[in-house]
């Protein structure tokens, strides 16, 4: 049932996998570092020392702390998560992001004594600087999530809104259900690209703020086939359900179609069995007799 539940909210943290947001992570958080190294001087809050002077040096020096937690952060989110992070469960979600603050307190460290000669490589040093560091930058992560969150929110409802303004606006959202209670989405059918069954779930990949958005649900293909019922989304092959008017080309390889899909590198396969479908859907809105379009 816990896993059911942290697929169900998946789609609220889709946004994390986004370059803006991920920049935006990066940015803030280095910047905000940097602003409070600036104020309070770094490693004790000694600026109300008269003794204590910002020079050009020391300041080039916390720039560079910056540049090493701006670079730090963007090999975190770039590289390694798309290696490691599969699924935007709020329990990876919080798996991610402890561990990044902690890799990025620990690089901080070894930079500042790199700066200073390793003159404080010492493990209770250590440990100590990852929880300043970490209290220190849970300020710009949680401020980063909360805005983008806020714009996702506002842009569903902003959707919701204008369809509700027609009248038949609401008749145009698809619910689409899955096997436990309170496991569905409405989502406008227009905006779906494609719908795939893997192992016992089903992702619904949908087009959300111009990007590709996935939602997990529990249900079969079968299932959620028959309850769309829209002459445009229709099955493609075993495993796979297509909206036909997402398609930019279609090309044959052998003796099977493989379409091209809005927002999709990898294109998908047709198979016999639902070739007339497919055909006979093209040839009403291209108007052509063949199926493989130049």
């Amino acid at each position: 049932m816990g896993e059911h539940i942290d697929k169900r909210r998946n789609r609220n943290f889709d946004f994390t996998e986004r370059s803006r947001f991920k920049l935006s992570l990066a940015i803030s958080s280095s910047i905000y570092a940097v602003f409070l190294l600036i104020v309070f001087q770094p490693f004790g809050i000694n600026n109300y020392q008269h003794e204590s002077n910002i020079t050009f040096v020391w300041l080039l020096n916390i720039i560079s702390i910056g540049l090493v937690a701006f670079t730090t952060f963007c090999i975190n989110e770039f590289l390694i998560r798309s290696l490691v992070m599969k699924r935007n469960t709020l329990l990876n979600i919080s798996i991610w992001f402890s561990w990044e603050l902690v890799f990025v307190g620990s690089v901080l460290f070894l930079y500042y004594n790199f700066l200073g000669g390793f003159h404080d490589l010492l493990l209770l040093s250590f440990l100590s600087f990852i929880l300043n560091s970490t209290l220190v930058l849970i300020f710009p992560f949680f401020a980063t999530l909360f805005y983008f969150n806020h714009k996702m929110l506002k842009t569903q409802y902003q959707e919701i809104l204008s369809l509700s303004k027609k009248n038949d606006g609401f008749d145009n959202l698809l619910l689409i259900s899955g096997d436990y209670q309170k496991d569905e989405i409405a989502l406008p059918p227009a905006k779906i690209v494609y719908i795939k069954s893997q192992d016992n779930y089903v992702s619904l990949n949908f087009i959300e703020d111009d990007a590709l958005t996935k939602h997990f649900i529990r249900s079969t293909l079968q299932k959620i086939e028959g309850t769309i019922n829209r002459q445009f989304i229709v099955r493609c092959n075993r495993s796979v359900i297509v909206n036909l008017n997402k398609i930019e080309s279609v090309k044959k390889q052998g003796n099977k179609p493989l379409l091209k899909l809005q927002y999709v590198s990898d294109p998908i396969s047709v198979s016999t069995r639902y070739q007339a479908t497919v055909n006979d859907f093209l040839e009403k809105k291209f108007k052509s007799k063949e199926l493989s379009r130049p």
